[in-house]
């Protein structure tokens, strides 16, 4: 039983201290982006169940999770998976990719994202269209 509560709006900046850039030592590794982008979104989840007014224990049974992993998500130590913030979504009644850096300043903050050449972003797209038109036929096959 998902308890609907609006979540007000964030529009102050997150503090966010794990991962992240570490002094002058240039912009973070991958692991260290994984982290960065973790702890974002784990502070994203604590602000709007707390401006929601919900508990730790509320939202945690809302959503189906052990408090433990909902503190694990909030603190950045544990990933929250799509699933999981579809559902956390849902119990504050916004779209999942309020959770989520917006992509320009995160871009700025991690200047060294790979970049996929051209004949890899090809391949990479006939592999999304495969992969859609698979996806679409079974979809077919069910309805």
């Amino acid at each position: 039983m998902l308890r609907h509560r609006a979540a007000a709006s964030l529009s102050s900046p997150i503090d966010v201290s794990t991962g992240g850039r570490s002094g002058s030592e240039g912009a973070p590794r991958l692991g260290e982006r994984a982290k960065w982008v973790d702890g974002y979104i784990g502070a994203r989840l604590r602000a709007y169940r707390e401006s929601s007014g919900l508990t730790r224990e509320e939202l945690a049974e809302d959503v189906g999770i052990a408090v433990c992993r909902l503190i694990e998500c909030e603190d950045g130590s544990a990933r929250a998976g799509a699933a999981l913030l579809v559902r956390m979504a849902e119990a504050f009644r916004i779209n999942p990719d309020r959770f989520f850096p917006p992509s320009e300043p995160l871009r700025s903050e991690l200047p060294d994202l790979p970049v996929p050449r051209q004949k890899e972003r090809s391949a990479l797209r006939g592999e999304t269209s495969r992969a859609s038109a698979a996806i679409s036929q079974g979809l077919k096959r069910t309805h």
